[in-house]
């Protein structure tokens, strides 16, 4: 019995390891999924609701979300000041903030990150919080169905990254085969 029992250790302490990689390379692809399920989700909804709707993350970090675009622009024609009036008819349209599984973040893809307005963020819990962060360039989906050509890389603390990516003319998202850290 003591053999047996031994035998079976052996073998758990042998396979825990692999196991746990196969897990964590589950959960990252899972992750990018979804995300790449609401970049999905964003595009249809601008195809119905017939109204431009932006992705945007925070670089470095693990927030995202999905919200009505709007341009933002002041009565002198400068800088972000006052919303147009089409953010007060997009209030009621549908809105996403998620955050990626600890461990994960968003690798910046570019040097610039914006902020967004407090106002397009009243409906989340949190909005202050998230108006303060500094967010990436929009990935805006049209009611045509097409988009801004984008991509953005996730990374895991164990080395491995993603790469999403975001077709312009169709609006279609895909995800990259996992790679590790060195071998891009």
């Amino acid at each position: 019995m003591l053999l047996v029992l031994a035998v079976l250790t052996v073998a758990l302490a042998i396979l825990y390891p692999a196991t746990e990689r196969l897990y964590q390379t589950h959960r990252f692809t899972q992750a990018l999924e979804q995300m790449r399920g609401k970049l999905a989700a964003a595009r249809v909804r601008a195809i119905d609701d017939g109204v431009i709707y932006q992705f945007r993350y925070e670089p470095q970090g693990r927030r995202m979300l999905v919200i009505p675009y709007s341009e933002e622009r002041s009565a002198s024609g400068g800088n972000a000041t006052a919303t147009d009036a089409r953010t007060t008819i997009q209030l009621n349209r549908w809105r996403f903030f998620g955050e990626l599984p600890r461990g994960m973040q968003f690798q910046a893809a570019e040097v610039s990150t914006e902020k967004v307005s407090r106002q397009q963020l009243n409906e989340f819990a949190d909005a202050s919080q998230l108006a303060s962060a500094a967010w990436s360039a929009p990935i805006l989906f049209f009611p045509d169905g097409s988009s801004n050509d984008a991509a953005v890389r996730v990374t895991d603390s164990d080395g491995r990254s993603m790469l999403l990516s975001v077709r312009g003319l169709t609006g279609a998202a895909s995800t990259s085969p996992i790679q590790r850290e060195g071998m891009r």
